[in-house]
């Protein structure tokens, strides 16, 4: 699993996988914020997500809830967190939820049906 750097889990998320998406925050410039300080703002790539998905569904494949890491992954666009919640749906079939970090200019940026989409691929697919 690759995590780089401070990992920040909120406490409802205590026994969800955490998936590097992103490394740093988009925004990092909160003055009340000091999570990410020293790292520069990064996309994972897909090939290291997708690793990272196999090797959790090698180790844990129970897990019912994932986390997106680090601040704000809703910053990526829809397309790319729509393939990042397949992925997850196609290798840890029990995964239930599929959390973030969210700022609201990163939800305004995306269409209703953006949200949408989102939103439903938040559960799994029916069988």
């Amino acid at each position: 699993m690759n995590l780089t750097g401070m990992v920040y889990r909120p406490p409802y998320e205590a026994n969800s996988l955490l998936l590097h998406v992103t490394l740093g925050c988009s925004h990092n410039k909160c003055t009340f914020c000091h999570m990410y300080p020293d790292i520069q703002f990064t996309v994972c790539q897909m090939e290291q997500i997708e690793e990272d998905i196999e090797e959790a569904a090698r180790v844990c494949p129970d897990i019912d809830r994932v986390f997106l890491e680090h601040g704000d992954a809703f910053v990526l666009s829809a397309d790319k967190l729509t393939t990042i919640a397949e992925a997850i749906h196609r290798k840890l079939s029990k995964v239930k939820t599929i959390a973030m970090y969210a700022s609201i200019q990163n939800i305004k940026h995306k269409t209703d049906a953006e949200l949408r989409r989102l939103c439903d691929l938040g559960t799994p697919p029916e069988a």
